[in-house]
């Protein structure tokens, strides 16, 4: 139940990310009621939810395994208190130049952090935060944005990369981080995944794609392969 959180993720973007719509008598709903969506649990399964009778709210993500907790974004865009540190400034999670303009008086990566112990003190869905407790690079545990592509790890700037990493409780996620190495850890092969991003997060020359819902090497096109070679033979090919 409690394998995987909100990514990013984060995959066709999801968790509340939605734009609104309207009904045939103009009132304006979240959903379309009944309509099912694509949603990403912590730690990268994939799952759907269901738009509830009203248009307003989903129900629970569901994966293959059961009911988990969906990843929401890849950062806040609220303020929020009880982060730590000063009582105002940047929240959790959002970008940052210096260490003065974070609630928790730490900015590192591009983003305002803080030291961790456990995944549910870098997540509060209230203030729409979303991330996880995780020890990048050999460095104490301090608390990551989640992503689903490189983009998502774009407004921190350099050096937060999309990669794939364990969580403090031994949980893989998908965070942005400096990985300290030149390309980020990707997903394994047997990964679930819908589309080639959710094996390469982004990151083209990888030789890494998705066949049959699983990740596995080799490329589809010949940006999946790195420079100076080429995808040839069936589908998937090899890079040569």
């Amino acid at each position: 139940m409690r394998r995987l959180l909100a990514l990013m993720i984060l995959v066709p973007v999801v968790g509340g990310l939605m734009a609104a719509c309207e009904d045939d008598d103009g009132a304006t709903g979240l959903c379309t009621p009944g309509e099912n969506i694509f949603c990403r649990c912590r730690g990268g399964e994939a799952g759907t939810k269901q738009c509830a009778e009203d248009g307003l709210s989903f129900d629970q993500c569901t994966a293959p395994s059961g009911p988990c907790p969906e990843i929401g974004g890849s950062s806040s865009s609220s303020s929020s208190s009880g982060t730590g540190g000063s009582s105002s400034g940047l929240a959790l999670l959002e970008p940052c130049e210096e260490s003065s303009e974070c609630q928790s008086e730490l900015c590192r990566m591009g983003y305002c952090t803080k030291d961790c112990a456990k995944w549910q003190e870098c997540t509060d869905e209230v203030a729409e935060i979303y991330g996880d407790c995780v020890a990048v690079a050999g460095m104490v545990q301090q608390c990551v944005p989640y992503c689903y592509s490189q983009d998502d790890c774009d407004l921190f700037g350099q050096p937060s990369e999309c990669g794939y990493a364990p969580a403090v409780d031994a949980l893989y996620v998908v965070v942005c981080a400096d990985w300290g190495v030149d390309i980020p850890p990707l997903p394994p092969v047997g990964y679930d995944c819908l589309s080639d991003t959710d094996c390469n997060l982004g990151h083209l020359g990888t030789e890494m794609v998705c066949e049959f819902d699983f990740c596995i090497g080799g490329c589809h096109l010949p940006e999946d392969c790195p420079a100076g070679t080429t995808c040839s033979g069936g589908s998937p090919g090899a890079c040569q």
